[in-house]
């Protein structure tokens, strides 16, 4: 998108001419109207497209108002985990770095009496102008520029808290490795250290929690963020004046209007109890965040189940426990593995389609369904995974909650 197409978009001759194409495919519109119309017809269809998510991601602050490019859609939190960020920084002094599409800020920026919003992008910038008067984002001063050269203006611990959300990017894919993020946090970490008080880092949920404390020092707590079952974020609490002994990680479960956090120290262990899955009646299958978070064994006393084998995280138990964050489901049969049993198993109970899930088992749920010629989908489990005696084992099981919370 170019920088002029913003005003182009705003007119209300624009906004007209979007109402009339909306229903059709983005691809069409610029198939169609290419060259033919005056209006930027490929940042329309760009709209079109991002509404639609965006009535999704951002739920209760979207309006038909509001300016969006793909990329910045994207990477931008949803509406819940910037909700869920808020509640974690509050202060007098404010300021995102990395301000992006700014819906964390917007969220955030209400804790404090200032809020600086830094983006070197042209194009962002002016989309976030517009955007946070429609979105009441009133305390707003906004800074196209860099956000470490923004930063130098000010005292040292001027900040009571400094966001900053590298972009995860390189040559148009995204990339875990923080020396490919920009800004380099590692090259820029100690000037950080000086200009906030306070640090709040989001990075990828795929990064190693334990790399990030050997790069980062300071850190108090770790937050993975999952959102309707899905890990989105890792969030790291830096805080310059502190050397913690211990680092608190937390799981964050958002789903169906609903938060839940469960938590332990980075020392504090837990026993593991293992047991025959033939004497248990349901599978218990963690939140994604909870197994990055390595809660299972935690969750596992919590709820009196035992684990299958020791690098599984699949729990079972006798009692059904719908409070459990993640799935559950109601074990049917359980037998050493063998594929020839188990396919004559489906067959002679008519099962055509499963849900098969493999956890240290060696294969992938795509060569199972080759396998055991079946399809995907309906509410029979087929869970492939070892027993405490490392033997294969496979277990057919009925869904009993989808995710419960």
């Amino acid at each position: 998108m170019l920088p002029e197409d913003i005003s182009k978009l705003k007119s209300a001759e624009v906004k007209k001419f979007i109402g009339t194409v909306s229903n059709l495919d983005p691809t069409e519109i610029i198939l169609r109207y290419h060259g033919n119309s005056d209006f930027p017809i490929k940042a329309i269809a760009e709209q079109i497209e991002c509404k639609k998510k965006a009535s999704v991601k951002l739920k209760t602050i979207y309006t038909d108002e509001l300016i969006f490019t793909t990329q910045s859609l994207e990477q931008s939190s949803s509406e819940s985990a910037a909700s869920f960020k808020s509640t974690l920084l509050q202060g007098k002094n404010f300021i995102d770095i990395t301000g992006g599409l700014g819906i964390d800020f917007c969220f955030i920026s209400k804790n404090f009496e200032t809020a600086i919003y830094c983006e070197q992008d042209t194009v962002l910038a002016e989309i976030f102008d517009h955007n946070s008067r429609i979105m009441n984002c009133d305390n707003s001063i906004i800074r196209n520029e860099d956000g470490l050269k923004v930063l130098s203006e000010f005292d040292d611990n001027f900040f009571d808290w400094i966001l900053v959300d590298p972009s995860r990017r390189k040559d148009g894919r995204r990339s875990v490795d923080l020396k490919y993020c920009t800004p380099n946090l590692i090259e820029h970490f100690e000037f950080l250290l000086k200009k906030g008080k306070k640090i709040l880092i989001k990075l990828s949920p795929a990064f190693d929690t334990k790399e990030a404390k050997k790069i980062f020092k300071g850190i108090t707590d770790f937050y993975i963020v999952s959102v309707d079952d899905e890990c989105k974020e890792l969030l790291v609490i830096v805080d310059s004046n502190l050397k913690p002994i211990a680092v608190n990680i937390h799981s964050i479960i958002i789903s169906n209007n609903r938060r839940r956090i469960f938590s332990k120290s980075d020392d504090e262990e837990t026993v593991k109890h293992f047991s025959e899955a033939i004497k248990s009646n349901y599978i218990y299958i963690p939140n994604c965040s909870i197994i990055a978070a390595d809660l299972t064994g935690k969750l596992a006393n919590q709820f009196s189940l035992d684990w299958f084998s020791f690098n599984t995280h699949l729990l079972h138990g006798k009692e059904f426990n719908p409070e459990f964050p993640g799935r559950i489901l109601r074990i049917e049969n359980v037998e050493g593995y063998n594929q020839k049993r188990l396919t004559r198993f489906l067959k002679l109970n008519e099962i055509k389609s499963a849900n098969i899930i493999c956890k240290n088992f060696g294969c992938k749920p795509e060569e199972m369904y080759k396998k055991l010629k079946i399809k995907t989908g309906g509410n029979v489990f087929i869970v492939l995974t070892r027993n405490n005696k490392n033997q294969l084992i496979s277990i057919i099981a009925e869904r009993i909650s989808q995710s419960s919370i």
